[in-house]
């Protein structure tokens, strides 16, 4: 976690700091080493939010493109149920980074939940998994203009980028 309350205030770890769980008001310890980037975490281990995951450098840095206010946000639908989302912007849309895999069920869970979202993927791994097979498009055709030509070690690779809202996915093809 990146924020915990303390004294009532949504706060990011200081070493020696406790705070409480934003989610489910259970107590926490700044985790404040050298090793791992600085975070909150549960002063009895607990998973408090099923969709909780641990972040990735990309993520964290995803999140902080916004003010702390936006970030880390408990998130309610009209039964009650809640969970964390990454971010809700100033337009209430709630906006999540994905950096591992997920299932198409759990994908169409947090949509339900959610409504009206946005995904930030993290393509890096993506592009290495993926082949293209079929015929490439004409490279002068004004549709092609996003796409660059890179030649290193005698090979040719065809980067493909392709970037709606925050979503960028690089795939490569030798």
């Amino acid at each position: 976690m990146k924020f915990s309350l303390v004294d009532g205030f949504k706060q990011a770890p200081l070493p020696k700091m406790k705070g409480v769980c934003i989610y489910c008001g259970s107590p926490t310890v700044a985790k404040c080493g050298s090793k791992i980037r600085w975070h909150w975490a549960h002063k009895v281990k607990c998973s408090c939010d099923p969709w909780w995951d641990n972040e990735s450098q990309w993520h964290r840095d995803w999140k902080n493109h916004w003010e702390d206010h936006n970030q880390e946000i408990v998130y309610f639908d009209k039964s009650g149920e809640k969970h964390i989302a990454d971010i809700v912007n100033e337009q209430n849309i709630v906006i999540e980074f994905q950096n591992s895999p997920m299932s198409e069920a759990e994908l169409k869970s947090r949509e339900d939940f959610y409504g009206d979202m946005i995904w930030v993927i993290n393509g890096r791994n993506l592009a290495k998994n993926i082949k293209l097979s079929a015929m490439l498009p004409d490279p002068l055709h004004e549709s092609m203009e996003d796409i660059s030509i890179h030649s290193s070690n005698h090979k040719t690779h065809f980067v493909y980028s392709f970037i709606l809202l925050f979503l960028s996915i690089e795939v490569r093809m030798s």
